[in-house]
């Protein structure tokens, strides 16, 4: 079975309807911010919300081959710590169960999983190394206790036979997004992709924003049943695309609509010069170009 039909066919988790506003909107946040750094470094990308887990970031839309799953969680004071990963449930699973799943359903595919949170991570490092100087903790970074701890509980809790291959793929990320101001961190970032694409843009990053959230929103909105009720057949894996997943094309189709390549002062210089061509004069121009400049001040 190819990776396409896998993706589709496997089981994915369970959603929860017991997420809050913040993490909710944390999350989607945080999946934005993926999508710049993505869009300014990788040839290719596809990102999926809320299916197998919290964020999938797949290589190609076209010939997939490397799965990066996200499990994103907030904490609003404290740190986390070994032993609150084990014990934090969702449908009476810990959360690092959940993670272990994707390996398991994508074993030769999977490339990464990562814990992101806002709170850092208390894990004990080999070599006395200090957790609070580190924004992202690998596996093999962990002191052997640790290792064996969480080895020995999620091999009761899968009732596996073996010990769980982490080894070159587990990786612990704190982010800088803020839990309580995700938005504005997000508004600065896409303020800088703007200014690097066309530094003429006038596009107002807060109206870009809410534009690509949007977007972002109604991709994680959608749900299993309804991409079964689509009846897909042959071309399952492009449908999917279009229902629930933003492509690296897509996100570049976004930023072309709100503008973002757009030079105002040369579309107002062609706006005028057809309004001239009509024969008004200048003093009948002057309320066509306040409101052009209304609009611009509104984009």
């Amino acid at each position: 079975m190819d990776l396409q039909t896998s993706l589709i066919t496997s089981k994915t988790r369970e959603s929860s309807g017991s997420e809050t506003i913040k993490r909710y909107d944390f999350q989607k946040d945080f999946s934005l911010i993926l999508i710049i750094d993505m869009y300014l470094s990788w040839k290719d990308f596809v990102i999926l919300f809320e299916f197998h887990d919290d964020i999938l970031v797949i290589d190609s839309a076209i010939n997939p081959g490397n799965l990066n799953f996200y499990q994103v969680k907030t904490k609003a004071t404290g740190n986390w710590t070994t032993n609150a990963l084990l014990k934090a449930k969702e449908w009476e699973k810990s959360i690092l169960w959940k993670m272990y799943l994707n390996k398991e359903l994508f074993p030769k595919n999977t490339k990464n999983i990562f814990l992101v949170s806002n709170a850092r991570f208390s894990l004990k490092l080999k070599n006395g190394n200090k957790w609070e100087d580190k924004a992202d903790i690998s596996w093999t970074e962990l002191a052997d206790t640790e290792i064996n701890k969480i080895n020995d509980d999620l091999m009761k809790e899968l009732l596996l036979v073996s010990k769980p291959q982490f080894e070159l793929i587990w990786n612990f990320h704190v982010t800088d997004l803020s839990l309580k101001d995700s938005q504005q961190h997000c508004i600065w970032k896409l303020s800088c992709l703007i200014d690097k694409i066309s530094s003429e843009s006038a596009v107002n990053s807060s109206v870009a924003y809410r534009a690509i959230y949007d977007h972002i929103k109604k991709k994680s909105s959608a749900i299993f049943t309804e991409i079964e009720k689509t009846e897909l057949k042959g071309d399952e894996f492009e449908k999917l695309i279009k229902l629930k997943w933003i492509t690296k094309n897509e996100f570049q189709w976004i930023l072309e609509t709100i503008g973002v390549w757009k030079d105002p002062e040369k579309i107002w210089l062609r706006i005028e010069a057809d309004l001239k061509s009509t024969w008004l004069n200048i003093v009948t121009l002057k309320p066509y170009k306040r409101w052009w400049d209304m609009y611009r001040s509104a984009l």
